[in-house]
């Protein structure tokens, strides 16, 4: 039997870690639980939240430039970059949203001690409804739909 010259360590919160995985990643991250992941998720979210203001507002000056030039601007809305970058914000959104009322929820002091189930259900929850946003954006259900209730008030 061929010993592996991998080695395993135990972390603090008992997983075990490789010593290649250990290369790539510091082990101090590696011992964080996930009240320290969804922490840096929040922050790193809340930054992509305030960079799509930006990008938002520079979109919304073509309307400045009169309705042609934001008809023109507005067909690149319809490029598959663009539909891949709205299901990004959806999902950026709804787990900054769900993961704030996780916090709320701590500041009153609840479910104290169900910090990494509450993080999972809140990843849960960002999957499922980033799925069903994207089925909406990529198979353009939502104009359909819009021009359905416009059309039969």
């Amino acid at each position: 039997m061929v010993k592996s010259k991998v080695h395993t360590t135990q972390t603090e919160s008992g997983a075990s870690v490789t010593n290649a995985l250990r290369w790539f990643i510091p082990a101090k991250f590696l011992q964080r639980g996930s009240g320290y992941y969804a922490w840096v998720f929040h922050r790193l979210t809340g930054l992509a939240i305030l960079g799509y203001v930006f990008i938002h507002l520079w979109q919304l000056f073509y309307l400045t430039l009169g309705p042609e030039a934001y008809n023109e601007h507005a067909i690149d809305f319809t490029n598959p970059i663009y539909l891949f970058f709205d299901i990004l914000l959806i999902a950026i959104l709804v787990y900054h949203g769900f993961n704030g009322l996780r916090v709320i929820f701590f500041d009153m002091g609840w479910f104290i001690n169900e910090q990494k189930y509450l993080f999972i259900l809140v990843m849960l929850i960002t999957a499922i409804l980033c799925i069903i946003a994207a089925y909406l954006i990529w198979f353009d259900v939502v104009p359909f739909i819009v021009k359905e209730v416009a059309v039969n008030p």
